[in-house]
């Protein structure tokens, strides 16, 4: 199986790009495709033929002034392998941005001495209830 194809139906010429899902996940695809939408109208499918392939359709809107096929292909791949290392290097190091975040919250919620609310000596009238 070739991983780029091209060809035409009743949509229009497309380039088809087949994504094998053991490597690439759905959400990187979709971030991909996503990122390519304002040039292209991106079709989704589950391969009929091999079923650990995404097969991805790309049509070139009308009025797009893209490059050829070949560099979309080789820029959608690109962007894929960036996307797939983002999505792991976040699930990797989850566990230590939800400690970074919990310690810097932390620290904003504690008080070393509780606070004291006299409306009586309220130089700012702040806590003056208006009408």
């Amino acid at each position: 199986m070739s991983s780029v194809c091209s060809g035409s139906n009743e949509l229009g010429e497309f380039v088809c790009i087949h994504i094998d899902k053991t490597i690439y996940s759905l959400i990187s695809v979709m971030k991909v495709c996503y990122e390519i939408s304002t040039s292209y109208y991106v079709h989704i499918t589950n391969s009929e033929t091999h079923p650990n392939v995404f097969n991805v359709f790309l049509y070139l809107k009308e009025g797009s002034k893209e490059s050829p096929a070949s560099s979309v292909c080789q820029s959608f791949l690109e962007q894929l392998f960036e996307q797939d290392m983002r999505q792991k290097i976040i699930s990797e190091t989850n566990g230590i941005r939800e400690i970074i975040v919990r310690k810097a919250f932390s620290a904003a919620t504690k008080r070393n001495e509780p606070m004291r609310a006299d409306y009586q000596n309220d130089v700012q009238k702040i806590m003056i209830k208006r009408a």
